[in-house]
């Protein structure tokens, strides 16, 4: 007898087949959501360490930027405090040509420094001498002696301070110095006054978020001009007594800076957007840094990675689903369709494999980037560390000798003193005066080479030019015996340049040549000029051994030298040709007829 299966018992096989498919599914599912938040939460990790070591190093160049530019100008109260006209004047405050005199003084140091104003005070506060006397901002009359600054000074050593400025209502960071007499006695205070608005306005060219706090946790600087003057916290009534007393920011009321915290390491705006927030310590100003960068790239590398591995997961489920509804619909064949059903298979592992190795490759291509940028950055610094080692060197040995020759004469002097020698003592402070200026003169030379350029185009004279390259060559480099051939120059004649760039420019193309001539104990370097309509052809010809064809077509490549490993980076030829494009201007190189190298910069020539 035969068994045949009820309707009920089918249906009841098909609804239990059922259950078990829609269980499998939802696990399936389950499955795959929960490897897309782990993929998600991953990326989010490896993205914000990556956005926060970037965000550091980025803190760190802002930090050392401020700290150069304050610092640049932290010697003239000293130097001011150390004059004897200044000294003579708090002597006799009443003497209104010896004040004429320290005014001139003052105005040619405050020109000369780039500080905005430097001014002397007597011991009650009371302004002496000004640079900016004689304007209708003048500070020659007033008292500061409220300013914090002042009181610093006073006490007998040196003073800073960020404030409004009483008089002109300008923002400016204030250093101070006290005056002493012979017996250790406060009789004035020399101040000099630093304006930190193109700082600030550089900052409102990044991207990211800059803020500089007091003491107070005041943002008296800011990128976002509408947080500035914003405080982290609301000041108590103490620190607004003090504020108010010493008018540091020519107001009463702070608003609390609209950030909130958005987790370890983030705040968000009132907008809504995320920041991830680093923070750097400037102990010697009193200060702490902020810089704010927008998380949206964390948020982007988040989505691109669930993207990813729900890609990867629906691929697999598709060609699993594929196959289950093949071998359904093909079971009574199924012997027939075996190796169709392999092919699929293989087709849905190869998909698999090809999007996971997919992701394998994004991930290496954007550490072998990082590497990449992260070489030549150390790179680069490499080369500058060793440019400022070589004239460091140079500088010290040339100062050597006057420094030398003022110890001698300050001895002499003394004695003079001693002897009551007037006659002698005056000589020798006159040859004191001259070696000062001689120190001065070559200072002043490598401080304008390393001053910030402006970067707009002048008309440069190229007497000058030249004629600075060769004092900063002849202090950094180590060789100085080569014979430099310079035609002579017409004074009037011109180009049009950047003159901090031009003189960069020469220094690399000296530096090469004498490099290549090192070697020869006639070594020879010579310019040459022509000029040609509106443009000139300035040449620099060494008898070196000249270049090879390799080395001729690659010379202006980033990272390409001849020297020996650890002698040169590679960078001084692509950076000068670089600069030379930005001017108008072009830069060769050839092989000399009778040996040697030749580097031929046409130069666009001034109108009169």
């Amino acid at each position: 007898m035969q068994w045949t299966e009820s309707p009920a018992g089918a249906a009841s096989r098909a609804s239990a087949r059922r259950r078990r498919h829609l269980g499998a599914l939802l696990a399936a599912v389950a499955l795959a959501a929960a490897a897309v938040v782990l993929a998600g939460s991953y990326e989010r990790r490896s993205a914000s360490a990556e956005l926060r070591l970037a965000t550091r190093h980025r803190l760190d160049i802002f930090a050392l930027s401020l700290r150069n530019a304050v610092e640049r100008v932290g010697f003239l109260p000293f130097t001011v405090a150390q004059h004897s006209e200044v000294r003579a004047l708090l002597r006799n405050p009443a003497d209104a040509a010896l004040a004429t005199r320290v005014d001139g003084y003052l105005r040619a140091i405050t020109d000369a420094s780039g500080a905005a104003v430097t001014y002397v005070m007597d011991r009650d506060g009371l302004t002496l001498a000004s640079s900016n006397a004689g304007t209708p901002e003048s500070f020659v009359a007033r008292n500061f002696s409220f300013r914090p600054y002042f009181e610093e000074a006073a006490r007998g050593g040196t003073g800073r301070f960020y404030g409004v400025g009483a008089l002109t209502g300008q923002p400016g960071y204030f250093i101070s110095q006290s005056v002493q007499d012979a017996g250790g006695a406060v009789v004035g205070v020399t101040a000099v006054k630093l304006s930190l608005d193109g700082i600030e306005k550089s900052w409102r060219d990044a991207a990211d978020v800059v803020l500089l706090f007091d003491r107070h946790d005041v943002a008296f600087l800011a990128s976002r001009t509408e947080w500035k003057l914003s405080a982290r916290r609301a000041p108590d009534s103490a620190t607004l007594a003090y504020l108010d007393r010493t008018r540091q920011y020519a107001r009463k009321r702070f608003e609390p800076l609209p950030l909130r915290p958005a987790g370890a390491g983030f705040v968000r705006d009132v907008a809504g957007q995320s920041y991830l927030v680093e923070e750097i310590a400037l102990p010697e100003l009193g200060w702490r840094m902020q810089l704010l960068t927008a998380t949206r790239p964390i948020e982007e590398a988040v989505v691109l990675a669930r993207i990813a591995t729900a890609s990867g997961f629906g691929m697999l489920y598709a060609g699993a689903w594929a196959l289950r509804q093949r071998r359904r619909r093909n079971e009574e064949r199924r012997a027939a369709q075996a190796e169709l059903e392999q092919k699929v298979v293989e087709r849905t592992a190869e998909l698999s494999a090809a999007n996971l190795a997919l992701q394998a490759e994004i991930v290496e291509r954007r550490r072998t980037e990082r590497e990449l940028r992260d070489a030549q950055q150390e790179l680069v610094q490499a080369a500058k560390l060793a440019l400022l080692g070589q004239m460091a060197a140079g500088i010290t040995h040339e100062l050597n000798q006057p420094l030398s020759a003022l110890d001698a004469t300050a001895a002499a002097a003394q004695k003079f003193v001693a002897q009551g020698r007037a006659d002698k003592l005056d000589s020798a402070l006159c040859s004191v005066r001259a070696l000062v200026y001689r120190l001065g003169k070559i200072t002043g030379q490598l401080r304008a080479f390393s001053r910030k350029s402006g970067g707009q185009p002048q008309a440069v004279p190229l007497a000058t030019a030249i004629a600075n390259a060769l004092f900063l060559i002849r202090q950094g480099s180590p060789r100085n015996d080569a014979e430099i051939v310079l035609p002579p120059i017409d004074e009037n004649l011109r180009v049009i340049f950047d003159p901090i760039r031009l003189e960069q420019v020469l220094v690399n193309l000296l530096r090469n040549a004498l490099d290549a001539t090192a070697q020869r104990a006639d070594a020879r370097i010579e310019f040459m000029l022509q000029e040609d309509d509106e443009r000139l052809r300035l040449a620099l010809r060494d008898n070196g051994p000249g270049l090879c064809p390799q080395a001729l077509a690659a010379v202006f490549e980033p990272f390409f030298t001849t020297k020996p490993a650890g002698e040169g980076l590679g960078l001084g030829l692509a950076i000068s040709q670089s600069i030379a494009r930005e001017y108008d201007a072009q830069l060769n190189a050839a092989n000399a007829c009778e040996g040697g190298a030749v580097f031929t910069l046409n130069l666009r020539l001034a109108s009169d």
